[in-house]
C-alpha cells in the first residue's frame, strides 16, 4: 500500500529516458511522488533490500541483466513488489511474457504519456494487493478447511453429547407458549410440543395434514415444503376452528443429518380481530372525511361563493352609477372584476375538489375522465390517454368515491413529483371484476424504501391510497423504477357489491 507520498523506483540505464519519465510524473502529479532512479539491476535490488519502495518502474535491458531475466530474478527478489516493466516500440511480445514471469504491467515506451503512466502505476498496486488479498483469502480458507475437518472428526466423537442437547432443545420446545412440532419430509410428525398436543391431540401415528388439518392426503401447494426447496424460512396463516395461527416453517437438520422441517404457530386471533377493527375505524374515519368534506364544499358554494357573486354585482352597480367618471375609475373596476372573476374560479375549483359534485350528477365514469381531462387543461406538456369501460352501476357510493379519490391521489402524485411527459388510465371490467390501471412514463422512485418508510417519511398519499383499495377489497400493486416511470394498478370483484347502497349524510 503507498505511504503518504508514494516512492517510486525507477530502473532505467538511458539518462534521456530517466528525465522523461521524471518529468511525466511531475507533470502529471507535481509533488505526490518520490522518485528515485538505478541504472543496474544490482543498485535496484540493493534498494529493495533497504525497504520503503512502493513501485518499480523496470526495463528489461539492463547492463547486468537482458530480457526475461531482468524480470525473473527481480520477481524472484522482491515477490510482494508490484513491477511495472518497460519494453521497446518491438518489445510487446516480450512485455506480455514478463507479465506471465510476475510483472504487473508492461509499457512500451514510445507509447507512454504522463496519464497513461500514472494510470499504470496505480493498475500495477492495486493489482498487486488485490492478488496479495486473494492469496490471503486462499491460505485462510485453506486453514478453516482444515478446521472444518478437526471439527468433523470432533462432532463424530461428541454424538452423545448432541443426543443430550437433542433431548434438552426438545424440552425447551415443550414449555413454550406457542405450538412447535418437527415433521419429515414423508409428511410425519417426529416431535409434537405440549401446545401442540392441547390443540390437534395426540399426533402418535399421523402425518401433519392428518393431525392439523384433519386431510386424508397431503394438502396442495403445501407452503411448510417450500422450505426444503429453498432453504429459507416460510411464513403463512392458518385458520382453525374459529382462531388463526401465524405459521412459521424453518428447515431444521437432524442428528443423524435427515432434512426436517421445524414448525411453530403462534395465536393471532386477538390481533387479526384488533386489525380488523382498526381496518373499520379507519373506513369510519375516511367516510367522515368525505362527509365533512362535504360540509365545507357546500359552505364554500353557497355562503363563500354567493357572497363573492353579491360583491361582483354590487360592484357592477357602482360601476354603472360612475358611467360619466374617468377612464381611470372604469379601469380600476376592470380590476376588480377580473380579482373577483379568478377568485370565484378559484373557490369553485376548492368546492370541486372537496366534493365533487360530478361524481354524484353524472357518475364515476364521467367523473374520472373529467379528472384526465382537467389534467391535460392544466399541464399541455403531459400528454394523457384514458382507456376505460362504462362502470356506473357496479358500485356503490362509497366505492366510487374510493375510486374517484385513488385516481385523484395518483394525478397529484404524478403532478408533484413524477414529471411525466405521458400518463395513461385504463379501466377494464372482465366478468365479475374490475380492473384499474395508471401509469406514467416519470421520474420513479424506489418502491421498496418508500413502502417500508416512517409514516412520517413517506407521507399520507401513498398510506390513503393502500387503504382505499383494501377498503373495495382488493390489493395496491405499485411498480416503480428510477428513471422508468410508475405503474399503480388493483382489481376490484364486483360480486356481491350493492350499487344502490348510500353511505349516511
Amino acid at each position: 500500500m503507498f505511504s503518504e507520498i508514494p516512492k517510486i523506483l525507477l530502473v532505467e540505464d538511458n539518462p534521456g529516458d530517466i528525465r522523461l519519465f521524471q518529468e511525466m510524473l511531475s507533470g502529471e502529479a507535481p509533488g505526490t511522488f518520490n522518485i528515485e532512479y538505478v541504472t543496474n539491476l544490482a543498485d535496484a535490488l540493493e534498494h529493495l533490500d533497504k525497504g520503503g519502495i512502493d513501485v518499480v518502474l523496470l526495463d528489461l535491458g539492463l547492463p547486468d541483466s537482458q530480457g526475461l531475466d531482468t524480470i525473473s530474478r527481480s520477481y524472484a527478489h522482491s515477490p510482494h513488489m508490484p513491477f511495472v516493466v518497460l519494453t521497446g516500440l518491438a518489445d510487446e511480445t516480450l512485455g506480455i511474457a514478463a507479465l506471465r514471469q510476475g510483472a504487473q504491467d508492461y509499457l512500451r515506451k514510445g507509447e507512454v504519456d504522463g496519464r497513461l503512466l500514472l494510470r499504470s502505476i496505480r493498475y500495477a498496486t492495486e493489482r498487486k494487493r488485490a492478488g496479495e488479498a486473494i492469496q490471503q483469502a486462499y491460505d485462510e480458507l485453506t486453514q478453516a478447511n482444515r478446521e472444518l475437518q478437526l471439527e468433523m472428526e470432533e462432532r463424530r466423537r461428541a454424538e452423545k453429547v448432541v443426543e443430550a442437547e437433542r433431548r434438552r432443545l426438545f424440552s425447551v420446545l415443550d414449555s413454550l407458549p406457542v405450538f412447535v412440532y418437527l415433521k419429515t419430509p414423508d409428511y410425519s410428525i417426529r416431535f409434537a410440543n405440549r401446545v401442540f398436543r392441547e390443540i390437534f391431540g395426540p399426533p402418535e401415528g399421523k402425518h401433519c395434514y392428518e393431525a392439523v388439518v384433519c386431510r386424508e392426503e397431503p394438502c396442495p401447494n403445501c407452503r411448510s415444503f417450500e422450505v426444503l426447496k429453498t432453504n429459507t424460512p416460510q411464513e403463512w396463516e392458518l385458520p382453525y376452528d374459529g382462531r388463526t395461527f401465524q405459521i412459521y416453517d424453518y428447515p431444521f437438520t437432524d442428528v443423524d443429518g435427515s432434512p426436517l422441517i421445524l414448525t411453530l404457530g403462534m395465536d393471532i386471533t386477538e390481533r387479526k380481530l384488533a386489525e380488523k377493527n382498526l381496518r373499520f375505524l379507519a373506513s369510519q374515519l375516511m367516510t367522515a372525511q368525505e362527509r365533512e368534506r362535504k360540509r365545507i364544499s357546500r359552505d364554500l358554494h353557497d355562503v363563500l361563493g354567493g357572497g363573492l357573486v353579491s360583491l361582483k354585482l354590487q360592484t357592477k352597480g357602482i360601476e354603472k352609477s360612475l358611467a360619466t367618471e374617468t377612464k381611470e375609475i372604469k379601469s380600476d373596476f376592470g380590476h376588480i372584476f377580473s380579482y373577483l372573476d379568478g377568485l370565484m374560479e378559484k373557490v369553485r375549483r376548492l368546492s370541486r375538489d372537496l366534493s365533487p359534485a360530478i361524481l354524484e350528477d353524472l357518475g364515476i365514469t364521467t367523473a374520472i375522465r373529467h379528472l384526465f381531462n382537467q389534467y391535460a387543461k392544466h399541464h399541455k406538456n403531459c400528454r394523457s390517454s384514458l382507456e376505460i369501460d362504462e362502470i356506473d352501476d357496479l358500485f356503490n357510493v362509497e366505492d366510487k368515491i374510493n375510486i374517484y379519490r385513488i385516481f385523484q391521489e395518483a394525478l397529484t402524485n404524478i403532478r408533484k413529483y413524477a414529471h411525466a411527459s405521458h400518463i395513461t388510465g385504463t379501466i377494464k371490467k372482465s366478468g365479475n371484476k374490475v380492473s384499474f390501471l395508471i401509469e406514467d412514463n416519470g421520474r420513479g422512485f424506489d418502491v421498496h424504501r418508500a413502502l417500508t418508510a416512517d409514516v412520517t417519511e413517506r407521507g399520507l398519499g401513498l398510506a390513503s391510497m393502500e387503504e382505499r383499495v383494501r377498503m373495495l377489497g382488493s390489493e395496491l400493486h405499485l411498480w416503480s423504477e428510477e428513471g422508468k416511470g410508475t405503474r399503480i394498478s388493483f382489481t376490484v370483484p364486483i360480486a356481491n357489491r350493492s350499487p344502490t347502497q348510500v353511505s349516511g349524510g
